[in-house]
């Protein structure tokens, strides 16, 4: 890093002796056109993915502190069979466009109010889809000469400003980060596929060159290949000093906006990150150049003035664009990134492209684009944890899931479910205990159970995009479980198998379930309909319970051998309940523990009712149906361990924040008890105005220990309903392991007032720690108690025993 500053720095000494504009060229490779005369066999691929436009070749000049672009596009264009005389494309409506043309004649356009899918308009947008999009963009109707061949070049230039400020979205589940649709400024650049900064149709299948131009100091990154960077100098000509942004951004109110760069310093010793001097008449600007060999629905551009670490892995330029303040994580990121590429391209296919970026975002985010990924500040300062398979490992997978087979939205988007499964599952296969995997399918079913009801129930076909926790359950979940349950039926060999099919049959195209289905019934070599119809097509699913249950002891007979004169048989109904009438074929398992065996069985069941018969060498001690969670099915409220999501999930229920604290931990509190109130409309009290009537007939949510808060007081005189669990003046005690109200604590039993119900108790020890801990309850919304231990201690997590009456058959006494 600090041998690319001098060079940079000596360069620029010697262009302030060359004329009006001097390019040093730093470009690794020549480009070339990316437009070129299909085949026959492109030409089919490109029909079959409705590949309308071929490229685009963008030459884009960005202005941060103006919030401005000006850009050129040179758009190829296949004309194909359904060509007519006009074309339909869609720009953002802060966008002009200056000029039009075609082998350079002008051609007339006009704006025209109504929105196409389809490039020759043959089709209206569906706007659920794209929530908002008719108040974003704007669609050019353009009229075109007569065809001369299969491939029209459209040149466009245009310009306009880019600033819609991301809006926190508040949430105390953490559903997804800040909204925007696109922004140029100070703190940095986002323009995504949604912000419509280029000429685009939703049907669009181009590849696409960007060659972006910005302030000296400001680093782009697009898709694709990294072809290099030129630092061009323009002489103002007049002599005066060259603008050069040195402040700090703002927002409009004055006050730092959250992850914003810190000023850029003058040299200091060598020191890397420092800002390379150059004249005061000159003006240097960054010219970057991506290109996306592989067709992709959309192009992101992102920028920010960054400290850049890179390093090659197998050919693959792994860089991280973070910035100067937490460029000490670049190292984590970029070693970790190797991991998961080197997993994955073995696992499924060789990895696509010729780079991976790293990019910290301004506002929080967590985006997978082709060949990158943009994180938000808060993930890049904690590596440890977001480097994980679920957080930078999920997002690097989606350079095969959704950013090489990419989805085709007609039939529901499959990807988030498959990379939730590859990633965040898989790895607890890979590098974790047994219980942490029974764990995570477990908390599926739960989370169905406790979040999905009839009303905002969904067929998974209909999935599109995470907006709101069914989203996420029903979309990442019950999609993950799916695949797993598709496993699980073929097995491990058949399924990778299916999986690399898929890749190789789908890549750089667009794909739906039926191409997933296709590899499947390819591979297993068995038709899959019935599997892929009651899972993907219906909503809903299945509950299972263990019924008449009825064990029997003999004597041995000649028939059986056995070293043991009794023997037992055991007959019970396995019952499957239904709300519409419709039964799932599903092959479970049954776990059967004897005095002096323990086996596993496996049927199948395809209607109401299935009587199993077992004889047994010895006396059954318990008989439990799917007790790893293999299935994913709905359960009883009972089955589900005590936590958090389970005293919010209750249609009943209250939060008590308390008011014997400072008034700083008042109000922190409080401010917690509000985001229930707006996000899950739960009623909330003080300690002093809750009645004994309120916590007898409610799951109760309650903040801050016994000496600040009434209501946890008569929690500690009440006694805990769970042996496990103790209260105390002083804190809890877990297990017979004493933990103080000293350390930040979450835990959830049954109701001590009423056993119907759940009470979660959440403390912190001052008002900071309230607030930020208070934001990260989400992430051990499944733990029965999570304390935060101090200094280099690990934290302390676990769930509290349940039994299952429904799945669960005991005769151990």
């Amino acid at each position: 890093m600090k041998i690319f500053r001098y060079c940079l720095f000596f360069a620029v000494l010697l262009m302030a002796f060359s004329g009006a504009v001097t390019v040093l060229s730093q470009n690794k490779k020549a480009p070339e056109n990316i437009v070129k005369e299909p085949s026959p066999e492109e030409l089919a691929k490109m029909e079959d993915n409705k590949r309308i436009i071929l490229s685009h070749d963008l030459k884009i000049n960005l202005d941060p502190a103006t919030h401005k672009l000006t850009a050129e596009d040179t758009v190829a264009v296949y004309t194909g069979p359904r060509f007519t005389d006009s074309v339909h494309l869609m720009i953002n409506k802060n966008l002009n466009i200056d000029s039009l043309t075609m082998d350079g004649a002008e051609l007339k356009f006009r704006e025209c109010n109504t929105l196409h899918s389809d490039i020759y308009g043959q089709t209206e947008i569906p706007l659920v889809y794209r929530t908002g999009l008719m108040l974003k963009v704007k669609c050019l109707k353009i009229n075109m000469p007569a065809r001369t061949n299969d491939i029209i070049t459209l040149k466009f230039a245009y310009s306009g400003e880019i600033y819609d400020m991301p809006q926190r979205v508040e949430t105390f589940r953490h559903i997804r980060g800040d909204e925007t649709s696109g922004i140029i400024c100070e703190d940095g650049i986002y323009l995504s596929g949604a912000t419509y900064w280029y000429p685009n149709t939703e049907n669009a299948f181009p590849k696409f060159r960007v060659e972006s131009t910005a302030p000296e100091g400001w680093e782009i990154i697009g898709q694709g290949s990294y072809l290099g960077k030129t630092i061009l100098n323009e002489t103002n000509g007049a002599g005066e000093e060259s603008e050069t942004a040195e402040e700090s951004p703002e927002n409009p109110d004055g006050q730092p906006h959250e992850g914003a760069f810190k000023p850029i310093e003058e040299p200091k010793d060598g020191q890397a990150g420092e800002k390379p001097m150059h004249p005061a008449n000159s003006r240097i600007k960054w010219v970057t150049t991506w290109e996306s060999p592989h067709p992709s629905d959309e192009l992101a551009l992102v920028g920010g003035r960054y400290v850049v670490q890179e390093e090659d892995f197998n050919g693959i330029r792994i860089a991280a664009y973070l910035f100067p303040e937490d460029q000490a994580n670049s190292d984590t990121f970029v070693q970790t990134s190797k991991k998961y590429l080197d997993l994955y391209s073995k696992l499924i296919s060789p990895y696509a492209y010729k780079s991976f970026s790293i990019v910290e975002n301004f506002f929080s985010s967590g985006y997978g684009m082709p060949s990158y990924t943009l994180l938000g500040t808060h993930n890049i300062k904690m590596p440890q944890r977001y480097t994980g398979p679920g957080g930078l490992g999920h997002e690097i997978l989606h350079c095969w899931w959704g950013n090489y087979v990419f989805v085709d939205y007609s039939g529901g988007n499959w990807c988030e479910g498959l990379t939730t499964y590859m990633s965040n599952y898989y790895f607890k296969e890979l590098e974790e205990p047994l219980q942490e995997q029974i764990n995570y399918r477990a908390d599926i079913s739960a989370e169905y159970t406790m979040s999905v009801t009839r009303e905002t129930d969904y067929e998974v076909t209909s999935f599109m995009g995470k907006t709101t926790e069914q989203d996420n359950v029903l979309g990442y979940g019950k999609i993950a479980m799916i695949f797993h349950m598709l496993r699980k039926l073929v097995g491990d060999d058949a399924f990778f198998s299916a999986i690399r099919d898929f890749a190789a049959t789908c890549g750089g195209k667009r794909a739906n379930w039926g191409h997933i289905q296709a590899s499947f019934e390819k591979v297993a070599n068995e038709n899959l309909d019935w599997f892929f119809d009651q899972w993907l097509r219906r909503k809903g699913a299945p509950r299972f319970f263990i019924e008449d249950v009825r064990v029997a002891e003999y004597e041995n007979d000649p028939n059986y051998i056995s070293k043991v004169n009794k023997l037992y048989t055991v007959d019970l109904h396995l019952r499957q309940k239904s709300e519409d009438a419709f039964y799932y074929k599903v092959m479970l398992p049954i776990y059967i523990e004897t005095e002096t065996d323990q086996t596993y069985d496996y049927v199948f069941i395809t209607g109401d009712k299935k009587l199993l018969k077992y004889k047994m060498p010895s006396k059954p001690l318990r008989i439990i149906i799917d007790p790893e969670f293999h299935i994913f099915k709905k359960l009883e409220i009972y089955e589900i361990s005590p936590c958090y999501d389970l005293t919010l999930a209750d249609q009943k229920k209250i939060s008590v924040y308390p008011t014997k604290g400072t008034e700083e931990e008042n109000a922190a509190y409080k401010k917690l008890a509000e985001f229930l109130q707006s996000e899950r409309g739960i009623e909330m009290i003080s300690d002093e105005e809750a009645t004994e009537e309120q916590l007898l007939n409610n799951s109760v949510f309650v903040f801050g220990g016994p000496q600040i808060n009434a209501v946890t007081a008569k929690v500690v005189e009440k006694g805990s309903t769970h042996k496990e669990l103790a209260f105390t003046e002083k804190g809890i005690s877990v297990s017979g392991t004493e933990y103080t109200y000293e350390l930040p604590l979450l835990v959830t039993e049954k109701n001590p007032f009423n056993q119907l119900k759940n009470l979660t108790i959440f403390s912190a020890p001052d008002a900071g720690m309230i607030a930020n801990i208070g934001r990260v309850l989400a992430y051990h919304k499944r733990e029965s108690y999570y304390i935060w231990a101090q200094g280099s201690s690990p934290n302390i997590r676990g769930r509290f025993t349940v039994h299952s009456a429904a799945l669960e058959f005991n005769n151990e006494d």
